[in-house]
């Protein structure tokens, strides 16, 4: 999920999904990665690099994978700087 406009990070469960979050103080932009409950043992770590990128590392019985969310707002944005990306 994008844009999510939540402030700082944060991992919960609601019903039977969990969703971890990566946001700011300022509650202006914000990732977040929904996941089911079949998904509950597999993830090995998160990683909340800041308001616009968010990753997991899951742990599957063949490979490791990493899912990566990012948000970067288009060309037409309303906002006039479009920050460079991190290098992580």
């Amino acid at each position: 999920m994008c844009e999510t406009g939540w402030g700082d990070n944060g991992d919960f469960w609601s019903y039977d999904f969990r969703m971890i979050l990566s946001g700011d103080k300022q509650e202006k932009n914000g990732v977040g990665i929904l996941l089911n409950k079949v998904w509950e043992l597999q993830v090995e770590n998160t990683y909340h690099v800041n308001d616009r990128i968010s990753l997991i590392k899951l742990k599957t019985s063949t490979v490791n994978m990493i899912v990566i969310q990012v948000y970067f707002p288009t060309s037409n944005s309303r906002s006039r700087v479009v920050p460079p990306l991190p290098v992580i």
